[in-house]
């Protein structure tokens, strides 16, 4: 029996809104009360802000060739929000947060959307497919491939366009924000590095920050909390479309 993926979608606008939306896409399993901290402040500074979450059972449960679907509908949904936000400030500016797994949507979501400015990735891989043969939690996952005798390349292939650093020329020169914890045992470094050297070779706008963390929730945790790190770099949003030609760079912090 076909499993039918769900995915909720929570908005929050602040009282004075200023022109400036932000997509956030949640980590695996986790929900929207899990990011309120962060959709306070960004409601405080005149925000508007969208939670996308999910269960991760069914998507456990679900074939990988789901996941494909899931994330276009997804897409869909985000696309009609980008309309609605234009039709009622026509200044309207976007910023995307992708937590984890998230990470991957947002910048799928960044890849097809160039109205989104601003990329916020709050520990990603590379690969969506490394990541499935990697990571404990999607053994069951892992095992729905090789059961049709399919190993990481099939993998790959199957995941095609959603692939982080598939296309990812298609960002321009629109600014990425990245956090990872190099010791991260959920999502390997090496595979955090094979977007970092992606990045690096096609001269893209990437801000790598460093964050040190036992666990992976503990990463997220300690990023979300800190709105010093984060809140800047979406802050011109609210100023209207930028006319300035920015310089590619590539930093380590």
């Amino acid at each position: 029996m076909k499993i039918r993926l769900k995915f909720n979608s929570k908005s929050y606008a602040p009282e004075n809104f200023t022109g400036g939306t932000i997509f956030l896409m949640a980590a695996f399993g986790t929900k929207a009360w899990y990011y309120r901290s962060v959709v306070r402040v960004l409601l405080q500074n005149g925000f508007k802000v969208h939670v996308y979450d999910y269960l991760s059972k069914p998507l456990l449960d679900a074939e990988p060739e789901q996941w494909v679907e899931f994330n276009q509908r997804i897409n869909t949904d985000l696309a009609a929000k980008i309309a609605d936000e234009k039709n009622f400030h026509k200044a309207a500016r976007f910023g995307i947060i992708g937590a984890s797994v998230g990470s991957m949507l947002a910048i799928h979501a960044a890849k097809i959307y160039p109205q989104i400015d601003k990329i916020m990735l709050v520990t990603v891989y590379g690969s969506s497919a490394n990541h499935v043969w990697e990571s404990p939690k999607l053994a069951k996952i892992k095992k729905k491939f090789e059961l049709s005798n399919r190993g990481v390349s099939d993998a790959y292939q199957l995941f095609g366009h959603m692939e982080p650093t598939y296309q990812l020329e298609k960002i321009g020169q629109r600014k990425i924000l990245l956090f990872a914890n190099e010791r991260d045992r959920t999502i390997k470094f090496e595979n955090t590095k094979l977007l970092i050297e992606e990045a690096q070779r096609l001269g893209l706008n990437l801000t790598y920050k460093r964050i040190r963390a036992v666990r992976h929730s503990t990463t997220l945790f300690k990023v979300f909390r800190d709105q010093k790190t984060w809140l800047p770099f979406f802050m011109s949003l609210k100023e209207g479309p930028s006319t300035s030609i920015t310089k590619p760079e590539f930093t380590v912090g």
